[in-house]
């Protein structure tokens, strides 16, 4: 039998393991998306960078190719386009100005950072330096002429700026599917998984006080079915003084038998041995020791086995026999079927049908405590309470007691006993 220490540790120790368990992926689902949702934020931020850079290299290089044309518009036909020059020369050196601070603000990691890319860049920035600086020293021709140098750092900074951003938009995409991914996840284990650990949580705390309200709860009734087979007992040891008495020899076996079926589940609950038995042979051992008014009783059975213990179960019918005797029962026949999952044991007769007090015990268990009934009859009660068998009475087409058996198995497996019920109630 194991022990309800133990049990109670490894109920202990596997609801400690289920919260661990949910605790953990709640964790480990609220730390990926928040590294995950930074990341997205990181990408998303550098994502933005190298646009802005972009937009300054390419504002640069048109205001100084802008100006660099007036210029030599100027020099060529004597026009005086000095403030729309000084005008795009400022606009140049303010997208310069964006670009080092974009370069210098980015943080370790992002693409700007990059030696590659900041060399590019920064090639592309001393040649629109220079470009600017002849403008401003009136050198067209020079200014002209630099500009060459300043279109191919320009297109080198425009291809290495644009393949970085659509590797920065492609790797922010692959991140806003991963953090969906793991937001349906999030919600899963939000949804599903922590409501059932609750739930399992709950059932393994209050399982353990379950176990205990049956357990008392079988007591009690192992209790009042030992307090009802006393009295029982007590009634059944009257009648077989009576008996005594009157010197009926074969009824005071009879009594004397019942009243030890009481006495054992009086004492301590009758110790039955559950095992295959065959029903047939039972039946045919029952019929040969029964007496009646028409002979032996017929026996109509196949080669049924039942669960059931077999010295109690033999008592049980013989005691139920001997109640469709007192009937005035004959013709009596001793039935097995098998209906689905038991099997039905029916003690059939032609007569009158049970009276309504034999009836009510067998069926309900109930009776009187100041007015019981026959020593045999409390004494099938018991026996039925102990097997976990249902009794009833039918009084069409032919009165009969049935009796309802756990069905057996060919090959014998050791089955713990049916659990037993009470039979018997006060009423």
């Amino acid at each position: 039998m194991r022990s309800p220490v133990r049990g109670s540790r490894r109920r202990a120790v596997t609801i400690a393991v289920a919260c661990g368990l949910v605790i953990v992926l709640v964790a480990a689902a609220v730390f990926s998306i928040g590294s995950r949702s930074r990341m997205v934020v990181r990408h998303a931020a550098d994502l933005h960078a190298l646009n802005e850079s972009l937009r300054s290299v390419t504002v640069v290089r048109s205001q100084v190719g802008f100006a660099a044309f007036l210029a030599s518009v100027d020099e060529r036909y004597r026009t005086d386009s000095r403030d729309v020059i000084r005008t795009a020369v400022l606009d140049a050196r303010r997208g310069l100005a964006d670009s080092r601070a974009t370069i210098d603000a980015t943080g370790d990691g992002s693409p700007l950072d990059e030696p590659r890319l900041e060399r590019v860049v920064r090639a592309f920035a001393d040649d629109a330096e220079r470009v600017i600086q002849r403008i401003e020293a009136g050198d067209a021709a020079a200014a002209r002429a630099a500009t060459a140098g300043l279109d191919a750092s320009f297109t080198r900074a425009r291809d290495e700026l644009v393949r970085r951003r659509d590797e920065q938009l492609d790797t922010l995409a692959a991140d806003d599917d991963s953090l969906w991914r793991l937001g349906i996840l999030a919600s899963f284990i939000v949804a599903f998984v922590v409501p059932a650990g609750i739930a399992m949580l709950y059932l393994g705390l209050t399982r353990r006080p379950r176990e205990q309200v049956h357990t008392e709860l079988d007591a009690l009734q192992r209790r009042r079915v030992r307090a009802r087979s006393s009295a029982a007992a007590a009634a059944a040891i009257d009648s077989l003084r009576d008996v005594i008495r009157r010197g009926d020899g074969g009824s005071a076996l009879t009594t004397l038998d019942d009243l030890s079926v009481l006495l054992a589940v009086a004492h301590d609950g009758a110790r039955q041995r559950f095992t295959d038995v065959p029903m047939r042979r039972l039946l045919e051992d029952v019929a040969a020791s029964a007496r009646g008014p028409s002979g032996t009783p017929e026996v109509r059975c196949d080669d049924h086995q039942a669960w059931a213990d077999p010295d109690g179960l033999r008592h049980l019918l013989g005691n139920l026999v001997r109640a469709a005797t007192e009937c005035g029962g004959r013709d009596l026949r001793l039935m097995c079927t098998e209906v689905p999952g038991h099997l039905q044991v029916a003690i059939a007769y032609r007569g009158a049908a049970p009276p309504p007090e034999v009836e009510g015990v067998l069926t309900s268990g109930e009776w009187d405590d100041l007015d019981p009934p026959a020593p045999h009859l409390l004494a099938t009660v018991a026996l039925a309470e102990g097997m976990g068998l249902r009794m009833g009475v039918l009084r069409e087409p032919s009165p009969a007691f049935v009796i309802q058996l756990e069905a057996g198995a060919p090959a014998a497996a050791e089955r713990p006993a049916p659990s037993r019920r009470t039979a018997a109630r006060v009423r």
